[in-house]
């Protein structure tokens, strides 16, 4: 296996070690064995690099089929005083399945015991398994596999109509997002009716800390709405800051503070929304704003 510790430039080729509940990252020399993701028994070969205990692990992103980022807390220095550390994993594809399952699976976070259909269509598919929620994003796990959606893409949480099923009362909210093709999804969450509030309650909570609408002002807003709307023309950059009342070098740098703030990001030439950008239109638009 191989692991880089983001904020560094050198890939590690290496070993990974899961001992009292603590991942241990060795650093393989080129005359020891090279090794994958299991339990060391004797003699520990390698200089240990970094220890991660998985309690601290709040964020378990799949990059590709053979890459795996992992976000624990660490201290660093600055405003924001604690924040996440991550570390990039390659794995061949199934080992790598196991690893990111044996985290989730151990992650400290809130868990909810739910049914869930990750896509809402007419053939949708309930199945039995666990929600994990943490600040960063929300896992549906079963036992065919798991499901990771980001807070940062999520467009809205709507709790659905409540019944009973033999005498116990469940409920059902839907989470629409913004899935890796740009494209709005919906998966369903059933649980006990006293369960779903809990849920619904928390997601709400967290994704207030989400908010951008703060940070962006009035002109901002109507720069982004055209150009979700696909009416915003780069190549005329001057037009465009005149229809606005403002000189070209200004809504430069109404782009450049949206781009700052993750709502834009660099295309063709010009700029596009990212999913965070797609998520606030969204939610203006349900705002009715």
């Amino acid at each position: 296996m191989r692991f880089r510790i983001v904020g560094e430039d050198i890939w590690r080729e290496g070993k990974l070690v899961l001992e009292n509940n603590t991942l241990i990252f060795y650093e393989m020399k080129s005359k020891q064995k090279k090794g994958l993701f299991g339990k060391i028994r004797g003699e520990k070969k390698g200089e240990e690099v970094l220890k991660i205990n998985i309690s601290s692990i709040k964020d378990v992103k799949r990059v590709s089929e053979e890459e795996l980022i992992l976000g624990y807390e660490g201290e660093f220095s600055g405003e924001e005083g604690s924040q996440l550390a991550y570390v990039q994993v390659r794995m061949r594809a199934e080992a790598i399945n196991d690893l990111e399952r044996e985290i989730l699976m151990r992650m400290n976070a809130r868990e909810f015991s739910v049914f869930f259909a990750q896509t809402l269509t007419e053939e949708m598919r309930l199945r039995k398994g666990i929600l994990k929620l943490s600040p960063f994003a929300l896992w549906l796990i079963d036992r065919e596999g798991q499901k990771r959606i980001e807070w940062d893409v999520v467009v809205n949480v709507e709790e659905k109509k409540r019944g009973k099923y033999k005498g116990v009362e469940y409920a059902a909210i839907s989470i629409e997002y913004i899935d890796e093709d740009s494209k709005v999804k919906s998966s369903l969450i059933i649980s006990k009716g006293d369960i779903i509030s809990t849920l619904k309650k928390e997601i709400s909570e967290i994704l207030s800390k989400y908010s951008v609408e703060k940070d962006v002002s009035d002109i901002e807003n109507q720069i982004l709405a055209l150009i979700y709307a696909g009416a915003f023309d780069f190549t005329e950059m001057e037009k465009m800051a005149s229809s606005f009342g403002i000189s070209e070098e200004e809504m430069r740098r109404y782009l450049e503070h949206l781009s700052e703030i993750g709502m834009l990001e660099d295309a063709n030439g010009g700029k596009r929304l990212t999913k965070r950008g797609i998520r606030y239109m969204m939610s203006m638009s349900k705002g009715g704003k």
